[in-house]
């Protein structure tokens, strides 16, 4: 009678234990933010992109230096089957958030970021990030997000300098790139 009970008792945590397992995930995705540079005072177009093979929907927030880069709009990109909505409400922050109407949403650009530089980028730039990704699959499913971080970095100047000599005369030429 013991084994009975013990056997039933097994059966209906293990059928609980089941059902309360966390959620697996299947896929991935990977939200990918472009690397700019500009010079104090222009305006730089930021690009976030998606890419993935089974993401139907997702949001996350881009976090950037607001003392730095000034949010001068937030477009959607995305492709005409994609609703997208990018709302830069709060200083320092965008908050996306993305839909497929019926197909997943493949390697695609989500939105663009204007942003006028308003001060001096440090040596490394100003990291444009994503955080609190969460996508997820046809059923709602999460899948296993991760960013690539862009920046916006100081444009810098190449300086060529060439000389030649003739005769007649002595000139020296100098390039500058921006």
């Amino acid at each position: 009678m013991k084994k009975n009970v013990l056997s039933c008792l097994l059966a209906v945590l293990l059928l609980f234990g089941a059902a309360a397992a966390p959620q697996q995930v299947f896929a991935a995705g990977t939200v990918e933010i472009s690397t700019v540079s500009g010079a104090k005072g222009e305006v730089v177009d930021v690009t976030v992109g998606l890419k993935s093979d089974d993401v139907y929907s997702g949001n996350f927030t881009i976090r950037y230096d607001s003392k730095v880069l000034e949010l001068v709009s937030a477009n959607s990109e995305a492709a005409p089957s994609i609703y997208c909505v990018v709302n830069g409400a709060d200083e320092g922050t965008v908050r996306v958030t993305f839909t497929g109407v019926a197909e997943p949403i493949k390697d695609t650009v989500l939105c663009k970021l204007v942003f006028r530089i308003t001060a001096d980028t440090p040596t490394g730039g100003s990291a444009v990030s994503a955080e609190q990704l969460r996508l997820y699959n046809a059923n709602g499913v999460p899948v296993d997000a991760s960013a690539i971080a862009g920046s916006v970095a100081k444009k810098t100047a190449h300086l060529g300098l060439s000389s030649s000599e003739t005769a007649e005369h002595q000139a020296v030429g100098v390039t500058v790139r921006l």
